[in-house]
């Protein structure tokens, strides 16, 4: 408990310490990430930190919300001080998660490593689903402002991006001492990937089809000029430009399934066991833009054409549906997966 509490001072006083100005890049000597290193640090897990800048002269400045800094991890992703770690271990026995932290300033940049080394406390997630889709671009209406008497199409919507699609394990659990062991064979090429857990049973596998991505929207036509006189020439009027057509929404992916294996030793583990293997939904696609109206013609002038409206795109298709994961308690050597 003294150990959390000095942790949140810690951080209090860090923040107190100029965050708001300008922060000289030249004069870094360090960036580190400062974490509670009690709380469960594990993968699927979320904790916050902060990133301190340790200047040349001593001070400690919080720059978490500096708007140049980024942050580059394979297993940690961020959203200001709210960091999880991700990704799929190879072994059992590396608890480092190395970082590269980067600032810019005006003239200078610096970048620096800096780690953070789980403890493998608390429950066990494991994401193995199929990556959601991006969506497709939404397009902006066209100007008003136009070259010649006709309006400008609107331009097509984005498509979406297919969600990917989960695979196929063999999983092996079994607990040694105090630690909850998982070892993951994927069907497709035998790559295999491990985690563990310290003083917790609870272990919840992701097995889903990723999300299309949504269609993006086509933008409006816009509308064609007025009939007009300009001294001795006369000007027709413009047509209405067309609507653009909607974006394809992306389909989504396929779930995927396990064959499971549960050692007697970890026979407990079974009824904590959470296995999520969803199809991946399709997306929406994206609606057609409005067409643009033609413009108004002068007396007795003959009057022009409106567009059409764009296509919505066309709707995805949802992945395949799972196949339930089978689950077995029984001994087996787990001394060839060390």
């Amino acid at each position: 408990m003294k150990q959390n509490i000095l942790f949140i001072l810690l951080l209090s006083l860090v923040a107190s310490c100029g965050s708001s100005r300008k922060l000289d890049v030249a004069n870094i000597r360090k960036l580190t990430l400062e974490y509670n290193p009690q709380v469960p640090l594990n993968y699927g897990k979320s904790f916050d930190a902060n990133v301190i800048a340790h200047m040349n002269n001593g001070e400690q400045i919080d720059i978490t919300d500096n708007k140049y800094l980024s942050i580059s991890s394979p297993n940690l992703s961020n959203n200001g001080t709210n960091f999880r770690v991700v990704g799929h271990p190879v072994s059992f026995n590396n608890p480092h998660i190395v970082s590269t932290i980067t600032v810019e300033g005006k003239e200078e940049t610096f970048s620096c490593q800096d780690t953070v080394t789980l403890n493998f406390l608390g429950s066990l997630s494991i994401d193995l689903g199929g990556v959601d889709g991006a969506s497709g671009e939404d397009q902006k209406d066209r100007s008003k402002r136009l070259i010649g008497r006709n309006g400008k199409d609107g331009e097509p919507g984005g498509n979406g991006v297919n969600g990917g699609n989960a695979e196929n394990y063999e999983i092996y659990i079994w607990k040694e001492n105090n630690e909850t062991k998982v070892r993951l064979i994927r069907e497709s090429d035998r790559t295999e990937y491990s985690y563990k857990s310290v003083n917790s049973e609870e272990v919840t596998i992701d097995l889903s089809g990723g999300n299309g991505g949504n269609g993006g929207n086509g933008g409006d036509g816009s509308d064609g000029k007025d009939g007009e006189v300009k001294g001795s020439t006369t000007k027709g009027v413009g047509n209405g430009g067309n609507g653009g057509n909607g974006g394809n929404a992306g389909n989504g992916g396929n779930a995927g399934t396990a064959n499971i294996m549960i050692h007697t030793n970890a026979s407990s583990v079974a009824s904590a066991l959470t296995v999520q293997n969803t199809l991946g939904n399709a997306g929406t696609n994206g609606t057609g833009g409005l067409p643009g109206k033609a413009g108004k013609p002068l007396t007795d002038q003959t009057g022009g054409m409106d567009g059409t409206q764009g296509v919505n795109g066309t709707p995805g298709i949802n992945g395949n549906p799972a196949i339930a994961p089978t689950i077995q308690v029984q001994s087996f050597d787990y001394s060839k997966f060390q």
